[in-house]
């Protein structure tokens, strides 16, 4: 009897135990099966985030083209307001000039008038436009570079090498090589201080020569201040900051070029992008300057032009010794001449010679044409 209670007891705690086992696994199915759900609502969730997000960057796309659209338009009105004030002014003083010409005399003629200014290239209250890029003409090199417009940059810079400083009659100058497609042009300019630029690619500092530079942009004319710095293995040897900018310009960047250049057919470097696609087409933008500038060499070159008579180009004391010769000679031939001195066979021109042999020839004709 014993024995058989005690497997009573024993079976009745094993069916409890796996009784509480299968509870327990019903309640981890019961709490995977929330998790699951719970994870489902939260993909849905995610997804519908990230639906609206997109939404949300697409309407503000849309948002911001709608807005330069408007901007756009706005400058265009400005424009064309200010364009109207401006021809309305214009015929009214040309009705008064006409006024006081004519007197109170009615005249048939008809009165043209015409906008003071063209806002494509400057603003309504009369500041030039700058495009994203720019031609620039620097004196001191004279020639014309094509700048990039950079209003992060506080002082504009202009590519140079061999860069040296120097005084001259107690003024400080600095000499430099500026070296752009394929080209070294030696200029020099007063030397205005040294600068200390942060590294936008290190946490160091560079220091660089500010000198100041006569520039040309379209019709503007100034004075300004360039840093010196090697820009061989940039695409634009020359940037423009705000201080030059500042209080003469707005910038468009949605343009560029839109100042014209102020020497067309002076020596042009452009970008470096440009400048070898243009090679790889066999073009170059300096050959019509190249070959005016061989042209105007002229004489200077040590070799006489056969084909059209002596060249004593640009510079008559870099002659060819020959042709210095030659216009002593004649200048002397024509004196003698002049004074009534009979010239020697071999100082008698050829043109002369060939004249009297024309004329020899023709008395003699007419001789035999009367005998």
């Amino acid at each position: 009897m014993l024995r058989e209670g005690i497997f009573i007891a024993a079976l009745a705690a094993a069916t409890a135990s796996f009784a509480d086992e299968q509870d327990l696994g019903d309640k981890l199915l019961q709490v995977k099966g929330t998790m699951d759900s719970i994870n489902g609502e939260l993909n849905s969730q995610h997804a519908d985030l990230s639906q609206i997000k997109s939404d949300l960057n697409a309407s503000s796309r849309r948002s911001e083209r709608l807005d330069k659209q408007i901007l756009e338009e706005l400058k265009a009105l400005r424009r064309q307001n200010q364009a109207l004030i401006d021809t309305n002014q214009a015929l009214i003083a040309a009705a008064a000039t006409s006024s006081a010409t004519h007197g109170d005399k009615k005249s048939s003629s008809v009165l043209i008038a015409t906008p003071s200014r063209n806002y494509d290239f400057e603003t309504p209250d009369g500041k030039m436009i700058f495009g994203g890029e720019e031609y620039v003409y620097v004196k001191e090199a004279d020639a014309t570079l094509a700048a990039r417009v950079d209003t992060g940059a506080t002082v504009s810079s202009i590519t140079a090498t061999n860069i040296s400083r120097y005084e001259s009659d107690g003024v400080k100058m600095v000499r430099f090589t500026i070296e752009a497609n394929g080209r070294r042009i030696d200029a020099e300019a007063p030397f205005i201080r040294v600068t200390r630029v942060r590294q936008s690619s290190s946490n160091g500092f560079s220091y660089r020569v500010v000198v100041g530079l006569n520039v040309k942009i379209g019709n503007y004319s100034v004075y300004s201040e360039f840093n010196l710095m090697d820009r061989t293995s940039m695409d634009f040897p020359m940037l423009l900051g705000r201080s030059l900018i500042t209080d003469i310009a707005s910038v468009d960047v949605s343009r560029n070029y839109v100042q014209k250049r102020a020497d067309p057919d002076g020596l042009l470097l452009i970008n470096k992008d440009l400048f070898t696609l243009l090679q790889r087409n066999g073009k170059d933008p300096n050959a019509e300057y190249d070959a005016r500038k061989a042209l105007e060499a002229g004489g200077q070159i040590a070799m006489p032009a056969d084909d059209y008579g002596d060249n004593l180009g640009t510079n008559s004391k870099k002659a060819l010794p020959e042709v210095s010769q030659q216009m002593l000679k004649d200048e002397y031939t024509k004196r003698l001449t002049d004074a009534g001195v009979s010239l020697p066979a071999d100082l008698v021109p050829q043109e002369k010679t060939e004249e009297s042999k024309t004329e020899n020839g023709e008395d003699k004709s007419k001789e035999q044409q009367g005998e």
